[in-house]
């Protein structure tokens, strides 16, 4: 076993299912390779996160208007997350309008009301949402064809919601996902 962790084979483990010393030594290394296990894949969620917050940073330097905070934001969290398509809402003038797209569709709201919808709702209680397994289709020229997950994320900045993304995937969101997502929202808010 200590040769398999050596080359990078951490889900290694032994079965010894005696209870005499050698057992309670493949009891304690199994502990062990999974404690490493366990450390390995928490430093690399991290550096996933940590990578994607600094693209996200980066796709954002620079003094833009808020039209260009949205759409490099979105691209930014689209193409990090591997989503298919997505829309960014911000908060003007009483509604809730369409700022950015990515792979818009006709029927697409272009604004909101507040409280209107799921993306009106969640501007309301600031609340992310996610959705899996949905309906919801896009058209492509191959066909329609269906996004199975929905992430809404509300922008908040000092307790007031300024803005709503939207994004569809294929492959669903994580914890992972959600955790980074809101973590980028809040950079996103402070951004606009």
């Amino acid at each position: 076993i200590a040769s398999k962790i050596a080359n990078g084979d951490l889900a290694a483990r032994i079965t010894d299912d005696k209870s005499d010393e050698l057992g309670s030594l493949t009891i304690s290394l199994n502990e062990m390779a999974s404690s490493l296990e366990n450390a390995f894949n928490k430093v690399t969620e991290n550096e996933w996160k940590q990578s994607g917050i600094a693209l996200l940073n980066e796709s954002l330097s620079g003094n833009k208007l808020p039209e260009a905070v949205s759409s490099a934001a979105l691209s930014s969290l689209i193409e990090y997350c591997g989503c298919t398509n997505g829309a960014f809402y911000i908060y003007d003038s009483a509604v809730l309008k369409m700022h950015a797209c990515h792979g818009f569709e006709f029927y697409m709201d272009h604004s909101y009301e507040i409280g209107e919808g799921i993306i009106g709702q969640a501007y309301v209680d600031h609340k992310t949402r996610i959705f899996q397994d949905s309906k919801y289709v896009a058209n492509c020229a191959n066909g329609p064809i269906r996004i199975n997950h929905v992430f809404i994320l509300p922008l908040i900045n000092d307790n007031e919601c300024i803005g709503v993304i939207e994004l569809g995937s294929f492959n669903g969101f994580s914890e992972l996902h959600k955790i980074f997502l809101e973590e980028s929202g809040f950079i996103i808010a402070l951004e606009l």
